[in-house]
């Protein structure tokens, strides 16, 4: 017999994240079906969000499967956004138990890594806006060690890339083109692409580490100020061939990095006011009314960044349902 899950699909700017029960799931095997939920022939995504309620009022308990690594990771920025649109518009808050009124909601998500604080604006049961606090995945990444690194004669930034922990490698398009002068870094194409390859795989064999799973932002600041404008684009390891697209459009986790080598590089500094990163995905390559926004608030001391809020502009939920196993084939209804 047919052992359905329910789901809801949401989208993030490019994260889309799956969200199903865990008391749905066989014990012992949620991995496997979380993955093949990722995968043809069902619904696809980038990310899937296991939920269970928690213990805590005002808590959900998630645990995160990743189509990059192929496992559990520990923080995903794009699926908090995505749980904070799908806890006030789908059923998910009042089957976890999470009351939901309009104004500010508060939601701490309880991840395999850390403790997620979200804020959920909410008018007339419409979600306006979802800020996630970032703070405990930038203490994470000072503890696993920020610095400026020489690569090919380009100074970049490592934030929490240890060896063991590979996360992200922030790259300057400026700095970027003293090294590659005539390639657009703002593109998709081809040259773009071949030379981040050529910049990573130094960085790596500098480390002795494989490419496997190494993330990396790429960003031009456009406007420097109290409210810094960036125009960004993010970009992960391994490139998906199959899927035609080595560049993510929206991250939470490299929006944040991206902050933290911003303070490196001096980019930013802090006073007693909070910092503004306005984050545009893409600037004059994309039409207007494509361009995801992010924005970022940063705090911070004379020696880091303390801490990190950011909330992208476009969060929909795209479909809702069940997903059902049959043998090992799997088929929307």
């Amino acid at each position: 017999m047919a052992s359905g899950f329910d789901f809801v699909k949401v989208h993030a700017g490019w994260d889309e994240c799956i969200f199903i029960y865990g008391d749905q799931l066989p014990k012992g095997g949620e991995l496997t079906l979380g993955l093949s939920f990722l995968r043809r022939p069902s619904i696809r995504a980038t990310e899937v969000g296991i939920l269970y309620p928690s213990e805590t009022e005002g808590r959900v308990r998630v645990r995160m499967i990743d189509d990059t690594k192929k496992d559990f990771i520990g923080m995903c920025g794009g699926l908090t956004q995505s749980l904070g649109k799908a806890i006030v518009e789908t059923d998910i808050g009042e089957r976890l138990g999470i009351r939901i009124m309009d104004g500010t909601n508060s939601v701490t998500l309880e991840t395999d890594a850390e403790l997620i604080p979200i804020k959920i604006d909410v008018s007339d049961g419409v979600v306006r806006s979802v800020t996630t606090d970032m703070q405990s995945y930038v203490d994470g990444c000072y503890q696993r060690g920020v610095s400026l690194v020489e690569v090919d004669g380009m100074t970049l930034v490592n934030v929490g890339i240890d060896g063991q922990e590979k996360e992200f490698l922030v790259l300057d398009v400026d700095e970027l083109l003293r090294r590659f002068p005539q390639v657009d870094f703002m593109t998709k194409d081809r040259a773009a692409l071949d030379a981040l390859e050529t910049v990573y795989a130094a960085f790596a064999d500098s480390l002795g580490m494989p490419l496997d799973y190494l993330y990396g932002v790429v960003y031009k600041v456009e406007e420097a100020g109290t409210a810094i404008r960036i125009c960004t684009v993010f970009r992960f390891v391994p490139w998906d061939f199959q899927r035609g697209d080595r560049l993510e459009y929206a991250c939470g986790t490299g929006t944040t990095a991206l902050g933290i080598a911003l303070y490196k590089r001096g980019q930013i500094a802090f006073a007693d006011e909070p910092v503004e990163v306005l984050l545009t995905v893409g600037g004059e390559h994309l039409p207007e009314e494509t361009r995801m926004k992010t924005r970022l608030t940063l705090t911070g001391t004379q020696n880091r960044v303390v801490g990190a809020w950011f909330s992208h502009d476009r969060i929909e939920l795209v479909a809702s349902g069940k997903l059902y196993s049959l043998s090992r084939q799997l088929k929307r209804s």
